[in-house]
């Protein structure tokens, strides 16, 4: 009895697409630290490209021509860029001139994906630590990163936050409210594990 009055929701206008998944074409790629194999630029794409990954997330400050020779021979994409010196030059770190030096640097990896034609980049902003506070950390991170702000916003890469190892903003709120401090579509967030991007770019917002 309780079969029979039943109603499919597919004859339903209007109720089958809604419950229905949105249809997505997802792609597979890399970031540079996971290719264990290849000592060259070229080798290390052609062998992502071996793997079946259909992208690279190449480092920052790396030879620009190489890495275009390398897209251009694999035919991988490049959606985004990580940064290769976020860690070494920390935004939170005491001494300005330090973080003067991040700055300059994630200046460089803003340019380097406009050039390789990613639309993100990849930021460790800064770490807590035992002479960094939490609050230190956030508002010390905020100054500089708007200073980059403009470049990025001329490029059109979005500067994408990440919160590996450095035990800062550690929940989904803290996150969602850093970011609504910058006021800017190209300050956004992402997750540690972005292996797969959609086909208009990594969807890090």
């Amino acid at each position: 009895m309780l079969a029979s009055a039943m109603i499919s929701t597919a004859s339903l206008p209007g109720i089958s697409h809604i419950l229905s998944p949105a249809a997505r074409t997802l792609k597979k790629g890399i970031m540079w630290g996971g290719i264990g194999i290849g000592k060259t630029i070229m080798e290390k794409f052609q062998a992502a490209k071996e793997a079946g990954f259909d992208g690279v997330e190449p480092m920052s400050h790396l030879d620009r021509k190489e890495v275009l020779a390398a897209k251009d021979a694999t035919g991988l994409a490049i959606p985004s860029v990580c940064g290769e010196l976020h860690w070494k030059y920390l935004l939170s770190d005491p001494d300005p001139k330090i973080r003067e030096l991040g700055v300059e640097a994630l200046k460089v990896t803003l340019e380097d994906a406009s050039i390789y034609g990613a639309d993100t980049i990849l930021l460790v902003p800064g770490k807590v630590t035992d002479t960094v506070s939490y609050d230190q950390c956030w508002n010390r991170c905020i100054e500089e990163i708007r200073k980059v702000i403009p470049l990025a916003e001329k490029l059109k890469v979005k500067i994408a936050l990440e919160n590996v190892w450095n035990n800062f903003l550690i929940s989904p709120m803290e996150a969602a409210s850093y970011v609504d401090l910058f006021k800017s579509p190209y300050v956004g967030f992402t997750l540690t594990a972005e292996i797969l991007w959609l086909t208009d770019g990594l969807n890090n917002g």
